[in-house]
């Protein structure tokens, strides 16, 4: 390894290996991207358990199941998601106070000096990685599915395919 090499986390919303659709695809290809240029660490969080432990060519992986790690009261704020401004459902699904202190101690244990951010429903760790001071990329590939259904959800007889 040389000493330009770049360190690179990838946070994602799930499991980005074995690539089960194109989402997946993507992240994964990003993360073989990176890997040319320096060690990769990816910190997944999602509402289930992977089977696998590991993801071919990458440094360190941690995966956090928010779904089973959620507190009661922020079992209740998702619920009650409509009282928080700066809340949306969506986003609430993949995060967990938890796993905000996971991706903190992974950030510290891997020491990134670049994170990449996949899509707008991981926006909710973005204050963690600000803490540590390093670029970040927030890659907000798959938003406009989420702006379509805002704008045409009010618009009588609309069907979103």
């Amino acid at each position: 390894m040389t000493t330009d090499s770049i360190r690179t986390l990838s946070i994602t919303k799930e499991v980005p290996y074995p690539p089960i659709g194109g989402v997946n695809l993507r992240t994964w290809q990003n993360i073989n991207i990176m890997i040319k240029f320096g060690p990769v660490g990816v910190f997944s969080a999602s509402n289930w358990s992977p089977k696998n432990t590991s993801l071919p060519g990458v440094t360190l992986w941690k995966h956090s199941n928010v779904a089973i790690q959620r507190s009661n009261w922020e079992k209740l704020e998702n619920r009650l998601w409509w009282l928080y401004r700066d809340k949306h459902p969506d986003a609430n699904w993949a995060y967990a106070k938890t796993a905000a202190e996971e991706l903190e101690a992974t950030l510290t244990e891997f020491q990134p000096d670049l994170v990449i951010i996949e899509e707008v429903w991981l926006y909710s760790y973005l204050n963690v990685v600000k803490c540590y001071q390093c670029p970040i990329i927030f890659d907000n590939h798959n938003v406009e599915a989420s702006l379509l259904q805002q704008r045409h959800s009010s618009v009588q007889g609309f069907k979103s395919q």
